[in-house]
């Protein structure tokens, strides 16, 4: 009987707000009238948690680069009120500058300001599950205070269920579902074209990461989820696959066994201040000089790939957020570029611009985020 009340005053309520509205009041609804229909909702996040969300979301905080495209995606970019402190790139984020960091960019996102993000009045905190410590501890401190979800949305094994757990969350479900079929057909090109290959057809590549320093060499295992995924789509193989890491991450790779491997391809995922994002140059001579700086590092130097000039540098943004299936595409046609010959990265990239992003950037006169493009 209790739910059959429950029932009708709902869509008395609701009824209420039509009636209002069809009279010629187009007033939006004061937040308190809105959070008094708002159906709790809960999901389950990519840690198996089930996270109730009592009340609609108008507050968001988030504490990995990555997460903010996804917000782009589902069309709330409005509603965030804390970021993480990597990315300032204003033609993607309206305003983001002047919205206030959680932390340091290259800091440990699991250890944010939480003087600053209790009082900022957050309905939502969106966190990303990554292979650094602290995740735990961050959750049990924030319990009972602010709604935490965790997702992963800057890898294939997470986006899905992380936007459609996120879309439920903020009332955007179409939007989700546009990314989604865009992203599944895209991924089926590229796997339909790469699922035949051979072992022997496939280069064997080293993906180099690091804190921005060309000297820097670490990178990911298969461990993590995005590099076998990415190895598959690509139709690649990771020399690094089965290093020591920390959940995926090999923070020290040692360069004496690293410079007697077979290296066919080199991939320079290195964050370099001022060399990607839409308001970098068409020819960043940042990440050009940071590319040959790599290139002539003794680990490297005397590989296949700096001899056959198969050392790539792609931008931060095209792994590590929800665009990673761009840098998948650029590094198909790099690595089989015959297999390819009839297949376009930077037209996906546009479309990613143009339609996710919501975005007016012509990428064919503006912007770098790859060298070379082809």
């Amino acid at each position: 009987m209790n739910k059959i009340i429950r029932n009708i005053t709902v869509f008395l309520m609701l009824y209420g707000f039509t009636v209002l509205y069809a009279t010629g009041n187009q007033e939006k609804p004061a937040a308190e009238e809105i959070d008094s229909i708002f159906l709790p909702v809960t999901v389950t996040d990519i840690r198996g948690r089930d996270v109730t969300v009592k009340n609609s979301v108008e507050r968001i905080a988030y504490i990995h680069h990555g997460t903010a495209e996804t917000l782009k995606i589902l069309n709330v970019w409005d509603k965030v009120v804390a970021r993480a402190g990597y990315i300032n790139d204003e033609l993607f984020f309206p305003g983001i500058k002047d919205i206030p960091v959680l932390g340091p960019p290259m800091g440990n996102p699991y250890e944010p300001n939480y003087e600053l993000l209790f009082g900022l009045g957050v309905d939502l905190l969106i966190v990303e599950d990554i292979p650094m410590p602290g995740l735990e501890d961050m959750l049990a401190h924030l319990k009972g205070i602010i709604p935490v979800v965790v997702v992963k949305t800057y890898e294939p094994g997470g986006l899905v269920e992380g936007l459609q757990a996120l879309a439920r969350i903020l009332g955007e479900e179409k939007n989700a579902q546009d990314y989604i079929m865009w992203y599944t057909a895209i991924l089926d090109n590229l796997s339909n074209k790469t699922a035949n290959l051979t072992e022997n057809q496939k280069p064997k590549i080293f993906f180099k990461h690091g804190y921005g320093a060309p000297s820097d060499v670490m990178t990911f295992t298969d461990e993590m989820s995005y590099a076998p995924f990415r190895n598959r789509i690509a139709g690649c193989i990771n020399i690094a696959a089965d290093l020591p890491s920390q959940g995926g991450w090999a923070p020290a790779v040692d360069p004496e066994w690293l410079i007697m491997q077979s290296l066919d391809a080199l991939i320079i995922a290195d964050p370099i201040p001022g060399a990607f994002g839409s308001s970098a140059s068409g020819d960043s001579l940042a990440a050009v000089n940071h590319l040959e700086a790599v290139r002539s590092l003794p680990v490297f130097a005397e590989s296949k790939a700096v001899k056959d000039q198969a050392a790539y540098i792609i931008g931060g943004g095209l792994f590590g957020t929800p665009r990673f299936i761009v840098g998948f595409a650029y590094m198909a046609k790099w690595f089989h570029p015959d297999l390819f010959a009839d297949f376009d990265p930077q037209k996906i990239h546009q479309q990613y611009l143009t339609q996710f992003m919501r975005v007016n950037l012509n990428l064919s006169e503006q912007g770098f985020y790859v060298y070379p493009k082809e």
